[in-house]
């Protein structure tokens, strides 16, 4: 049961990192990100409604400080997304994904073993080592100085990844504290004021949120729900496992949105970002199959 809630989770995100691309081709980027976040805002808005009861046994447990913090970490979580979009017009989605999703891991891995104390085993040694020379593989294969944006992606990327490695190395205590409903309706909310907020700041009219609703609203709804459900198994999958072991699991993920880029968005992968690709997922699935770390 553990891994179909983690498959699930890495599923509903790994399409959905894709379909921004799908979005923001006719809409500005902070458009797409208000539409998705009023869609997916408005369903766990719902469901605290509908299913009250749904996630209360940890309802005693609530408290200012666990508030404070899952709005703190909802913000930095913001950042995530937010230079993740911005990524993308400067890179190929699956040099983002799979660059993102890395650099998150091995951020998480190292709070872990900081904060959490986690044991630096031979295991954890061993995917760093094959991880490290897989982003060297994939990074190796752009030429930089002719693609000079790849280098303005590039920097966005690391962006998202420190947001989301330090955001997810830190959630698994509010989730407990105010359960995986009231957790996930209060990140959506923080992420939707934040887009409100960046919306206006940067002169954006209503017309466009009408016109993105007009012209994406399939892609948008999608996002949307792919979304409200991924943060929901996300969040089901830290009662399963520790932060780091969830991260390597997790890895195993970047298979979906790299197929879904390759088949559906035309992107194309060299023999080096093919390889380095290769040696982080054996990495990720070696550790989850012998053990937890």
């Amino acid at each position: 049961m553990k891994y179909i809630v983690v498959l699930l989770y890495v599923f509903s995100f790994g399409i959905a990192d894709c379909l921004w691309v799908n979005v923001n081709r006719k809409n500005h980027e902070l458009v797409s990100m208000l539409c998705r976040s009023i869609v997916t805002t408005f369903l766990f808005f719902c469901l605290v409604i509908i299913i009250p009861f749904i996630d209360q046994s940890k309802s005693n447990a609530f408290t200012t400080v666990s508030l404070v913090l899952a709005i703190g970490l909802s913000l930095v979580c913001y950042g995530g997304q937010y230079f993740y979009v911005k990524s993308l017009k400067h890179t190929s989605v699956s040099l983002s994904i799979t660059l993102v999703s890395i650099l998150t891991f091995l951020i998480s891995i190292l709070v872990s073993i900081i904060i959490y104390h986690g044991a630096i085993g031979p295991k954890i040694v061993t995917l760093m080592i094959l991880t490290l020379v897989g982003v060297t593989l994939i990074v190796n294969s752009f030429n930089l100085k002719e693609i000079p944006t790849y280098r303005i992606g590039l920097w966005y990327i690391l962006l998202a990844s420190v947001c989301w490695g330090l955001g997810y190395s830190f959630i698994k205590k509010p989730i407990e504290s105010l359960g995986v409903v009231n957790f996930s309706l209060v990140l959506e909310t923080t992420i939707l004021f934040m887009n409100l907020i960046l919306f206006y700041a940067n002169g954006l009219k209503y017309v466009a949120v009408k016109n993105a609703s007009i012209n994406s609203w399939r892609y948008l709804t999608a996002l949307g729900v792919l979304i409200f459900s991924g943060t929901i198994f996300n969040s089901l999958s830290y009662s399963y496992f520790g932060v780091a072991t969830l991260n390597i699991v997790g890895k195993v993920g970047i298979i979906v949105p790299i197929a879904y880029a390759l088949f559906f968005l035309n992107d194309k992968i060299s023999a080096k970002q093919a390889l380095g690709i290769i040696l982080i997922i054996t990495g990720a699935v070696a550790v989850s199959y012998y053990g937890n770390v």
